[in-house]
């Protein structure tokens, strides 16, 4: 459900969603509660006890329906990718984006929340930066052919970590979109409060 305010002469939805694998590993239970608690939307991390990115098919066929069979939709994909190491194998990564994509298509959601890579200690962002843009470039690119946005959250030692970005580039998200990597999008102005 939405939570409405408004500011002046603007107005700023919020979308109520959460993770449901905090509740329960059935995503019956994981649905009920949060509809119980007023929650329209779900962004989904793990059913079953399997993650996101491990569903068969079939499973996400069947998540689907319990979801849309409560009226409820899906806000984000909570992949856990990019939070490996930033030499790990990177087709193993592409593989975990296309079962990210493949879920996000089925749910009927335009986000994935991908992590910047982590990096071994004392190393710095500048020493991994090319190969982290590289990496989440080709990604951005994956998903954009897909129609789908990315949501990036800053986690420490990972490359674009807020206390530890440096000069490694990753971009800082935004609205639950993280800024294209190479081609900066214009962002349309947030209304501002204003006194009477």
């Amino acid at each position: 459900s939405d939570e409405r305010a408004h500011l002046g002469r603007g107005q700023v939805t919020w979308t109520l969603s959460g993770f449901g694998d905090e509740i329960d590993k059935d995503p019956v239970v994981q649905l009920s509660v949060l509809r119980a608690l007023g929650a329209g939307f779900i962004e989904v991390r793990s059913a079953w006890g399997t993650n996101v990115v491990e569903l068969t098919d079939d499973q996400l066929t069947e998540l689907a329906r319990l979801i849309s069979e409560r009226g409820m939709g899906v806000s984000a994909i909570a992949s856990p990718l990019g939070k490996v190491d930033y030499q790990s194998s990177f087709d193993a990564e592409l593989h975990r984006l296309s079962r990210a994509i493949a879920a996000a298509h089925a749910f009927g959601s335009r986000y994935i929340r991908i992590f910047s890579f982590y990096r071994p200690a004392g190393v710095t962002p500048a020493a991994i930066r090319d190969e982290v843009l590289r990496r989440l470039s080709a990604m951005a690119s994956i998903a954009e052919r897909e129609d789908i946005g990315r949501g990036r959250p800053s986690r420490s030692r990972s490359a674009g970590s807020a206390r530890r970005r440096g000069r490694c580039g990753a971009a800082s998200s935004a609205g639950g979109r993280e800024t294209d990597l190479r081609r900066p999008r214009s962002r349309t102005p947030r209304p501002t409060a204003r006194r009477p």
